[in-house]
């Protein structure tokens, strides 16, 4: 039996969008440089910092982003599809292991490109489920069933794209000889979606009765994922090991827990870059779970998510994929209305969670409206990289934020065809960095900056929460230091100081001065001496050391040169001038068994 080429239906293509932000988002810097005193100053001049002055992000909300009809993308929208399977059990690009004769089509191609493109067994999987969705609905599915198939079938890659063409064959060719009758078609379409530079690429075949459709689906390789069990081991945990494709600084991981909970991935120290190892603890009730892995590029401040793995931490066949129901169904008119809106939602979840009520931050959520077309504009390739960081960075200062902030993170999400508040909340909780963003039990700011459009209909949010300085006992800072110290001396065989408690009172007292503003760090180390030398009837030393946390602070090494006989720490958080966010003065005062009283010598 010998085909041709007529009857063909169609011969179209999707590109899913890759934005960065849109499963996924951006982490503060993990350690922003300190801020750098001035010579006689008494409190620290305007620090070195990679975050963009107020004014930097008013000139760029005037600015004109180019956000344009790319976003104008249909889909089936369905609220629940079942794979047909056989699903793989394991997560990463393995080797098709018996092609057919689409598959040796796509292997052709790919042995041109050897050593970029990979055409995997997980790839297949997604393209042949991918396949059967579009040959029934005659459309591309929705943006989360999208990720959830290629999940599922233990894909790894980001940034996908697909292209499929069809027609009505005999019901009884074989796979050979419908290759054969569209071996030009198919060719094209392998040349035009197999895309550029590394990539992951897949090819199935869907049919029903004389209908049949083949798909091609092609994800960019950030990523080599060592091939591993999507159930986690018998500890509870999901363990991802592989190499970077690209360069990186920094990489880290979180993982969805629950409805609404996420958790940190611990990264192996001992694993140099590029290549890594993470260990995510699941949590054993989840039928499907998502782990994204994200890298800080040289130069760069920010993590991007380059990898998202679908776990199955209960060991079920997880091949049914439904919406989640967060709330908010029903279309919102403008930006105002989504914040709005998003914030009873999200407070909602939060106190179903014990979490403390989140408030909308009424002027930097005015900034984030203005900065958010060049946050997606840079996430979707219209502008560079530099933009999308400038945005985030100025966020996550948060300005006009009413407090002092002590950290902030930021996401954001991008629906596709939907103006339904529902639609977005249940993309935005498939991410664990969104999750981080809108359900961190210790944050309790908000500010949105919602982005959308009736005519090319999608519906865009960048988010920032933040996390304040409130009326927490800095007795706890002092406590965590004062174990880092007992660490530090035990490491180089050393015993650890008596503290020197009435020492210890006096330093706290001036530290508090220090916290409300009414004295410098200088002012204050010159007290706590004098006051230290008095009540120990000897000479004294003492430091101010400064860091975002206890574990960042520089500790002197004259401390452990010449070990004190005794040690008092006071703690107070201070926001330096032209910083955005509180820092962490320490006070450390060593009593020696003798010894000469220095300057002081703030960090």
């Amino acid at each position: 039996m010998r085909l041709t080429g007529r009857g063909r239906r169609f011969l179209v293509g999707a590109l899913a969008l890759g934005v960065g932000g849109c499963a996924g988002g951006a982490s503060a810097p993990a350690d922003p440089p300190p801020p750098r005193p001035a010579a006689g100053a008494d409190q620290p001049a305007a620090p070195e910092s990679a975050f963009p002055s107020v004014e930097r992000l008013e000139e760029l909300a005037e600015e004109e982003a180019p956000l344009a009809s790319v976003f104008a993308v249909e889909h089936a929208d369905v609220d629940g599809w079942t794979l047909r399977g056989p699903l793989p059990d394991r997560i990463g690009d393995e080797p098709i292991a018996s092609p057919g004769p689409f598959d040796e089509r796509l292997l052709a191609a790919a042995r041109r490109r050897a050593g970029l493109v990979v055409a995997s067994e997980a790839m297949r999987c997604a393209a042949r489920e991918l396949a059967y969705f579009v040959l029934e609905n005659e459309a591309p599915p929705p943006r989360p069933l999208r990720r959830f198939i290629l999940g599922r079938c233990g894909a790894t890659g980001s940034e996908s794209m697909l292209g499929w063409f069809g027609a009505r064959v005999p019901a009884g060719a074989t796979e050979a000889e419908v290759v054969d009758a569209w071996r030009a078609d198919l060719d094209e379409a392998v040349a035009r979606y197999l895309g550029t530079g590394p990539r992951a690429v897949g090819i199935g075949l869907a049919r029903d009765g004389e209908d049949a459709l083949a798909l091609v689906v092609s994800a960019r390789r950030r990523v080599h994922l060592d091939p591993v069990s999507s159930v986690p081991d018998a500890e509870g945990w999901l363990r991802l090991q592989g190499e970077l494709l690209d360069p990186g600084d920094d990489v880290g991981a979180q993982m969805n827990h629950g409805a609404t909970g996420f958790a940190e991935c611990e990264a192996d120290p001992a694993v140099r870059l590029p290549r890594f190892s993470l260990a995510c603890r699941v949590d054993r009730a989840d039928e499907s779970a998502w782990v994204s892995v994200s890298v800080r590029r040289p130069g760069r401040l920010l993590l991007q998510s380059v990898l998202g793995a679908l776990a199955r931490p209960s060991g079920g066949a997880a091949d049914r994929w439904e919406r989640g129901r967060y709330g908010g169904s029903g279309t919102v008119e403008d930006p105002d209305a989504f914040a709005e809106r998003l914030l009873v939602e999200v407070n909602r979840l939060r106190r179903r969670a014990g979490a403390q009520l989140l408030a909308l931050e009424a002027g930097e959520s005015q900034l984030a409206v203005k900065l958010a077309p060049f946050y997606f504009g840079s996430s979707l390739g219209l502008l560079e990289d530099s933009y999308g960081d400038l945005v985030a960075l100025g966020l996550m200062a948060g300005w006009q934020v009413d407090g002092l902030v002590r950290h902030a993170h930021m996401a954001g999400t991008l629906a596709l065809a939907t103006l339904d508040l529902g639609h977005w909340l249940a993309q935005a909780f498939q991410d664990p960095g969104v999750r981080r963003v809108l359900m961190d039990p210790e944050a309790s700011r908000l500010a949105v900056g919602a982005l959308m459009s009736e005519e090319h209909r999608y519906l865009a949010a960048v988010l920032t929460g933040y996390t304040l300085v409130g009326d927490e006992d800095p007795s706890e800072a002092r406590e965590a230091f004062y174990a880092r110290l007992n660490r530090d001396f035990d490491e180089r065989g050393l015993r650890f100081p008596r503290r020197a408690r009435e020492i210890e009172a006096a330093a706290a007292r001036h530290a508090a001065r220090v916290r409300v503003g009414s004295v410098g760090r200088d002012e204050a180390i010159d007290a706590i001496l004098d006051e230290a030398a008095a009540l120990a009837g000897a000479n004294v030393k003492g430091w101010v050391l400064d860091g975002t946390r206890v574990e960042d602070a520089m500790l002197p090494d004259e401390l452990f040169r010449s070990p004190p006989s005794r040690v008092a720490v006071a703690v107070a958080r201070y926001q330096p001038v032209a910083w955005p966010w509180a820092r962490l003065a320490i006070f450390l005062v060593s009593i020696p068994e003798t010894g000469t009283r220095s300057a002081r010598a703030p960090r």
